[in-house]
């Protein structure tokens, strides 16, 4: 027996990267799971994978930003399965405009680009929260794991990437807000904040697989001395997600 067996999970950007890690976490421990994502074809490969573990799986193409789509995906995981007993609040981005200039002036960003990072990093969370939480204090129970950064906490300052740090130091005190009023139903939120990864958004981030020696020097002021990777953030996720944890909210969790 997994440790999340007969859970239903919903794992937003689940299709590549930190989602894909954690949704593949999460079947192995025996959880079925949603991917909501807007790249269906990727979320596919993901889907095979779980397939193969022998668990179900549903994609549902999602853009978090909005607020019809996420109701839509949320209602289409409980015809499905019938319940949701975790929200993984994954889908994220770096709006593209100065994606191979990461040393571009805070201020040189533009207001579409600030929108698209705030909307997809924090309104998208609040969005599946919105929808998932309600179903949740109905079953009297349920986790909520909400994927920040480094890059929100006091750690690690980043001039040029201020709308993302201020975006997901947004998910940490939202994270923080619901936990404190969730609690009484059985439900706990906590939230991830990974360091240095090698995902593609951070490749694009550094300008491409041609500046993975500065991405390996940048991992040297880790603690560790390495980046983290995918499967290291399931198996947190995996560990927030359990029974293991509940008696874990409000926590805010660094790794790598």
């Amino acid at each position: 027996m997994g440790r999340l067996e007969n859970k239903i999970a919903i794992v937003t950007g689940g299709a590549k990267g930190i989602g894909r890690g954690i949704a593949l976490s999460f079947a192995k421990e025996g959880a079925d799971v949603t991917i909501a994502d807007i790249n269906i074809e990727l979320a596919e490969n993901t889907a095979e994978e779980i397939r193969a573990l022998g668990r179900q799986v549903m994609i549902v193409k999602t853009d978090v930003r909005k607020e019809k789509e996420v109701n839509e995906m949320v209602r289409k995981t409980l015809e499905k399965f019938g319940k949701i007993d975790i929200l993984v609040n994954n889908a994220g981005t770096i709006a593209p405009s100065h994606i191979d200039n990461v040393h571009a002036s805070a201020l040189e960003w533009k207001e579409d680009e600030w929108d698209v990072t705030l909307d997809t990093n924090l309104k998208g969370t609040f969005f599946c929260c919105k929808f998932v939480i309600p179903l949740m204090k109905k079953q009297k129970s349920g986790k909520i794991v909400n994927i920040s950064s480094s890059a929100g906490r006091r750690r690690r300052r980043s001039g040029s990437l201020a709308h993302y740090a201020a975006s997901k130091a947004a998910v940490i005190n939202y994270t923080e807000s619901i936990a404190a009023v969730l609690g009484e139903y059985g439900i706990t939120a906590n939230a991830i904040c990974p360091y240095f990864i090698w995902t593609d958004l951070w490749k694009a981030g550094v300008g491409g697989e041609q500046n993975k020696v500065r991405f390996d020097k940048i991992v040297q002021s880790s603690l560790l001395k390495r980046a983290t990777t995918p499967e290291n953030i399931g198996a947190l996720a995996v560990f927030l997600a359990s029974e293991d944890a509940d008696d874990i909210t409000a926590q805010v969790i660094d790794i790598g």
